[in-house]
């Protein structure tokens, strides 16, 4: 099974995608082409770089258990059902 994700970027501190600090993965590759798009270097699907998944959740895992209050409990349970539901 391949475990890599193919990501434009990481923000492990954001304050901009919501109250709080965020974890923010930056995914590549995206087909629309929107007009006015804010992150036009994400469209190629070649571009970026791979991660492997398992890595990127260890260092999420690692930050969530230093500071608990940076993410709330809904959202551990809905990234780790998301994240399983889009690779099995």
């Amino acid at each position: 099974m391949d475990y890599n994700l193919r990501i434009a970027g990481i923000e492990p501190e954001s304050i901009v995608d919501g109250p709080g600090f965020r974890y923010a993965v930056f995914t590549q590759g995206c087909p629309r082409n929107c007009p006015g798009c804010h992150n036009p270097q994400t469209h190629p699907f070649e571009g970026g770089r791979l991660v492997d998944i398992r890595d990127l959740f260890r260092e999420i895992d690692g930050r969530l258990r230093r500071s608990p209050k940076d993410f709330p409990r809904p959202w551990r349970s809905w990234a780790a059902w998301c994240t399983a539901a889009v690779w099995t």
